[in-house]
């Protein structure tokens, strides 16, 4: 016992049809990736550039170690009072907290880089 189709009846043009449609809804995916991975891979460029341009702008503020040393001195002087010592210690505390700031930023920024590009920051930048 066989079986065939008669091709006058059946021409495959459904399956064909369906066939397109997959390809078609598969390029269209594809290429919504493509352009998601790239505007993620922009965006992380960016804000590993800011990030980058923050750190080299805040470069070493002044010694504020040193500062408050010669705060102290004039303290055990009697020159000054303990208030302008505490005002001191809270903004060299405030400087630092600042500064670390700027360092996590460009930190997981350059972990965000490398998750988008799957290349090390400096790979990515220097070749812009």
């Amino acid at each position: 016992r066989a079986q065939s189709d008669l091709p006058v009846l059946n021409t495959g043009q459904p399956l064909v049809r369906q066939r397109m449609a997959e390809i078609n809804q598969r390029q269209t995916v594809w290429e919504q990736l493509h352009q998601r991975a790239s505007l993620e891979a922009e965006a992380a460029i960016d804000r590993y550039e800011r990030a980058r341009r923050l750190v080299e702008g805040s470069g070493n503020a002044v010694e504020l170690p040193q500062e408050l040393s010669k705060l102290e001195a004039q303290f055990k002087a009697g020159e000054i009072d303990v208030l302008r010592i505490v005002t001191a210690r809270t903004s060299l505390l405030a400087a630092r907290q600042a500064q670390l700031d700027i360092l996590n930023e460009l930190a997981q920024a350059a972990a965000a880089l490398t998750a988008a590009t799957g290349l090390p920051p400096e790979a990515v930048v220097l070749g812009r």
